[in-house]
């Protein structure tokens, strides 16, 4: 698939934070910010060394040991809201156990017991989402997914509407599950589920093209629309 997503596809209502790296508005190789294409000015911060990769007109590449990119973004996980990533994964261990998962995004708060309020985690055979503060947490699992390879990009995306969380991967829906936990974010990070903007863990090794983060729930249909 194509990452280039043409502007008058794209669903722009409720838009809060959209970032494209092949889009020279959005970046430029060398850059240590990847600028937001709303209004909004929610500018990622490149950290510890991610670089710009020609592949599939354009991405992030992250190493997998300890790069990130984050933004101070306040987000009551209580309301509604849309989470869309585009990405690959260059390798992975087939584990399920926590400390073998590689997280795509997370928010996070400070460096608390309660850090981290809400995640997508990978690996080679499934997905799954930690919403939580490490004492109450749920967890979503999808199955029989298989996230590697250098020309296997995905579409993950989250969207909530009430307590209910849907989850799509390539606008397909795979299943909905309740979200009983709510607390608000201070930082989103791409590549990393560590405490505050910069801690590390579980870092993700492979390309990041697009993020795109919506203040209400996307219909089935505007997910799809996103993809076109």
């Amino acid at each position: 698939m194509s990452t280039v997503q043409n502007i008058r596809s794209t669903v722009t209502n409720g838009l809060s934070l959209y970032w494209d790296a092949a889009n020279s508005k959005s970046f430029i190789s060398g850059s240590t910010l990847w600028n937001d294409l709303t209004v909004n000015s929610n500018n990622g911060i490149l950290t510890n060394g991610p670089v710009y990769s020609g592949t599939s007109n354009g991405g992030i590449f992250l190493d997998g040991t300890n790069d990130l990119i984050y933004v101070p973004f306040v987000l009551d996980t209580s309301t509604n809201y849309t989470i869309e990533i585009v990405a690959n994964c260059s390798s992975m261990i087939s584990s399920p156990t926590p400390q073998n998962r590689q997280t795509i995004w997370s928010f996070t708060s400070g460096t608390s017991q309660g850090y981290q309020l809400l995640d997508l985690e990978i690996w080679n055979d499934g997905v799954t989402s930690f919403n939580g503060d490490n004492n109450l947490f749920t967890t979503s699992l999808i199955s029989n997914f298989t996230p590697v390879g250098s020309n296997n990009i995905n579409v993950y995306t989250l969207s909530k509407s009430g307590t209910s969380q849907s989850w799509y991967i390539n606008s397909t829906f795979k299943l909905s599950v309740s979200q009983t936990y709510t607390g608000t974010s201070q930082f989103f990070k791409i590549g990393s589920r560590g405490s505050g903007a910069t801690g590390t863990g579980q870092q993700w090794n492979g390309i990041v093209y697009t993020a795109k983060i919506y203040n209400r729930a996307l219909s089935a249909s505007e997910i799809l629309q996103n993809r076109s």
